[in-house]
């Protein structure tokens, strides 16, 4: 079996350095990028990722707030989330209607 050349060994070396390196700004940025994703793309997915990161660093108004986004722009799982959020926040009657419309836009699990 033939021994792989050094300069292939550096190569590759140097493809995983900078997978590396793309996966620690990725994760150093990943809310701000996920933030300006939903605010200036109005992407509903990556609303809810970011009230993810905020509800789980204990940020819950602002988890609301992108919980709120991702639902206002139709996403379902969105709605079902915030659904959810709602009912555990004693906001019984508005989380039950949130479910609802969750539902209506496809979200099985919501569904009675």
């Amino acid at each position: 079996m033939k021994k792989p050349s050094k300069n292939k060994l550096k190569k590759w070396l140097n493809v995983f350095i900078m997978f590396l390196l793309f996966v620690l700004f990725y994760k150093l940025y990943e809310l701000d990028i996920q933030a300006w994703s939903c605010d200036v793309e109005e992407n509903t997915g990556s609303c809810l990722l970011t009230s993810r990161i905020y509800l789980s660093s204990g940020n819950l108004s602002m988890g609301e707030k992108y919980l709120r986004s991702s639902c206002k722009g139709e996403y379902p799982l969105g709605c079902f989330e915030l659904g959810k959020f709602l009912i555990e926040k004693g906001e019984v009657e508005e989380g039950n209607n949130v479910l609802t419309k969750s539902c209506e836009l496809g979200h099985e699990p919501a569904c009675p």
